[in-house]
């Protein structure tokens, strides 16, 4: 696993497009660079929604930075199952294969990835479960 953090490839995105924390800043709304700076040195993690706007702003998908965020989404999890319950019996299915290996990340993100056959159909995957 690398040991790059969320603070690193947002550096390194920002950097590499030649941008300033104050233009980074002013491209996605904020009043000023220090929450940027907090964030590059691992002070603070931002919401998801300032990781999408980030993303927009440097021109990377989501997933890109969402890779390097090692926390675990309660917040989003919590609203999931609060408009749903049905999604509480399906992530601990998931948990619980995840456990013990009958579900790995990488099985799990190639059944996301993956495009339906036909229009209308669910995705077909062998997750192995």
């Amino acid at each position: 696993m690398s040991t790059r953090t969320l603070g690193d490839k947002l550096k390194e995105l920002r950097q590499a497009r030649k941008l300033s924390m104050r233009a980074l800043a002013e491209r996605t709304g904020l009043k000023s660079p220090a929450f940027i700076a907090d964030v590059e040195r691992g002070f603070r993690q931002p919401s998801s929604e300032a990781l999408a706007t980030w993303a927009t702003a440097l021109e990377v998908p989501l997933d890109e930075l969402l890779a390097f965020d090692r926390r675990p989404p309660v917040r989003e999890l919590k609203n999931l199952i609060a408009k749903n319950s049905s999604w509480a019996s399906a992530l601990r299915r998931l948990t619980a294969d995840g456990l013990s290996g009958k579900v790995t990340p990488a099985t799990l993100l190639q059944f996301l990835n993956q495009e339906p056959q036909k229009p209308g159909l669910q995705k077909a995957f062998d997750l192995g479960i």
